[in-house]
């Protein structure tokens, strides 16, 4: 089962020791980074993603006055814990933790050029808009009506 823990003293070692694969450091910022910039900038959101009561990844969402709305900034799952089932587990768990504890309909999310691929646990949870921003794609998810 897929938990959400704000990162604090207590886990953000385990934080800055996940890593991704070599192969994907360039897809995302190391969390390290992130940690610093949502401690200085504000209205950055922290989460550790878990697994069974292990850190098995890490996001950061928040408010974007120029989109305007919610982001989904970064992701990540371990290289150790890919391969598993988290990272699809966590953005379907997201989602719906969003909807849940904030209300949140519509969420944008960015993906890189290269990277062209989104779960198929978030095209299903609502319609999907892609629109050009820079050197990434802006992903509008807007949650479809119950």
């Amino acid at each position: 089962m897929i938990t959400f823990r704000e990162i604090d003293k207590s886990n953000y070692m385990d934080c800055i020791c996940l890593q991704v694969a070599d192969g994907q450091k360039g897809f995302v910022a190391d969390n390290a980074r992130s940690l610093v910039e949502a401690r200085f900038e504000e209205g950055l959101y922290t989460r550790g993603i878990y697994a069974d009561g292990v850190m098995v990844g890490f996001l950061l969402f928040d408010y974007d006055p120029e989109i305007p709305g919610w982001s989904l900034s970064r992701m990540m799952i371990g290289a150790q814990y890919q391969g598993r089932g988290y990272g699809t587990a966590a953005v379907k768990a997201f989602l719906q933790y969003i909807r849940d504890t904030m209300a949140i309909r519509e969420l944008y999310l960015c993906v890189e050029l290269e990277t062209l691929w989104l779960p198929p646990c978030i095209t299903s949870w609502g319609s999907v808009m892609w629109e050009r921003w820079n050197t990434t794609l802006t992903v509008s998810i807007t949650q479809k009506p119950e």
